[in-house]
């Protein structure tokens, strides 16, 4: 493998993480339940969540931010292999297939923990609520998307104006 396919390769990896990453930030500025005013945040107010609710709401929000703390520890720890080897006198295309999995893995199990994150808080709505959690879910993951395609631009678009 080449020296361009490698630097390709590490290119590509790393944009995902970094749109997953961005996605998921995006996600969870909006879905805090308490905002920094230290009053009720976005979602608790526009799901009217009753006090008991809002308390399992934060109590999922915070088992989850450990989790995806320990994910991504390990994907830096992963792109720093990664890093070593691209700028190593002789890369190690093996090597560089196997980091390049092992941080695949790693974003899609990040990804399936914030699936069964949302399942989890949905199930602890009132059917009244749940249209609501529709809506803020599509915002956020929806504006997140529009945010990566347009932070692109021009300099990775060379038909771009």
């Amino acid at each position: 493998m080449n020296v361009l396919k490698l630097a390709l390769l590490f290119s590509v990896s790393l944009n995902v993480a970094v749109l997953g990453m961005t996605a998921y930030h995006r996600f969870s500025r909006g879905h805090d339940l308490e905002s920094h005013r230290g009053g009720r945040g976005e979602m608790s107010e526009e799901l009217e969540l009753s006090p008991d609710q809002e308390k399992e709401f934060n109590r999922l929000r915070s088992s989850f931010h450990d989790r995806r703390r320990e994910y991504s520890t390990h994907m830096t720890e992963l792109r720093k292999a990664l890093l070593a080897e691209l700028v190593a006198e002789a890369p190690d295309g093996e090597r560089i297939d196997e980091v390049l999995s092992a941080l695949s893995e790693q974003q899609a199990a990040l990804e399936r923990r914030l699936v069964e994150h949302l399942l989890s808080e949905k199930a602890l709505l009132r059917p009244e609520q749940r249209e609501a959690f529709r809506r803020v879910l599509e915002r956020h993951i929806l504006s997140s998307e529009n945010e990566s395609s347009e932070g692109r631009g021009s300099e990775h678009d060379p038909g771009a104006p």
